[in-house]
This record gives C-alpha cells, structure tokens and sequence, in this order.
C-alpha cells in the first residue's frame, strides 16, 4: 500500500514540474520565433498573429480528443 502512494506522489510531482516547465520553454521559444519571423523575414504582424491564433485555436479544439 505504502508502495502505490509513492509511485502516487511521484507521479503527481512529475507532472506538476513538466507542467509548469512547459510554459517557460514554449513562452521563450515563441518571442525569439515570432522576432525571427516579423523582423528578419519582413513578413507583416497580421499574418504572424491570424496563424498563430488559427494554430492555438486548433489545438484547443483537438487537444480533448486527442
């Protein structure tokens, strides 16, 4: 019994700390991206911001399902 508490509490740690280090590398990752994008390649901010939102919209709707 004590045994699945602790693979419990392993889980559960695990998941919180690829949770919340998810959120840095994908916040970091998407400046220096959408700078590359915009600034270097001259490519106007309406399109970088309607493909990004399509994306994220996209991957709200299939992410439950998924």
């Amino acid at each position: 019994m004590e045994e699945k508490k602790t693979l419990r509490r392993n889980l559960i740690t695990r998941f919180l700390y690829d949770f919340g280090n998810s959120f840095f590398i994908i916040a970091i990752g998407g400046l220096f991206f959408a700078q590359w994008i915009i600034l270097d390649n001259k490519i106007p901010d309406i399109r970088y911001g309607g493909s990004f939102a399509l994306a994220t919209l996209l991957v709200l709707i299939t992410a439950p399902l998924l």
